[in-house]
């Protein structure tokens, strides 16, 4: 090779490594946060919207204001979705991110927190 080709081949690899970096700096200030909550709450609402998305209502206990707070989770499972039981209490596990609608990731009955929600009514 001549010194020739040998510029030409650093100058290609130096302006396709600068390229990938800049690529993969701008895909990393995009990159969305995941978060996760674990809750026990009541189901008191269940709702399809017109998109055929299936959603609970949940009340929950709002440790910060040391009152109730409803949440609005969608589940992903039609099937899960009429197993669940309105004016049940359920431990439930959900993921969101950015301003996304929480997604149900699991869900368990619990009877015993009905009992100390009822308590705190």
């Amino acid at each position: 090779m001549t010194k020739r080709n040998v510029l030409l081949a650093l100058v290609i690899l130096t302006l396709m490594f600068i390229i990938s970096e800049w690529i993969g700096f701008t895909n990393i200030k995009e990159e969305t946060i995941h978060h996760s909550k674990t809750i026990s709450g009541l189901v008191i609402n269940k709702e399809v919207d017109e998109k055929s998305n299936y959603y609970i209502y949940l009340n929950i206990l709002d440790e910060r204001n040391e009152g109730m707070k409803e949440i609005k989770i969608i589940v992903l499972s039609e099937n899960l979705w009429n197993l669940i039981e309105l004016d049940r209490t359920y431990f439930v596990v959900y993921q969101w991110s950015n301003n996304e609608t929480p997604r149900l990731e699991q869900i368990e009955i619990n009877d015993e927190f009905k009992e100390i929600f009822i308590k705190d009514k």
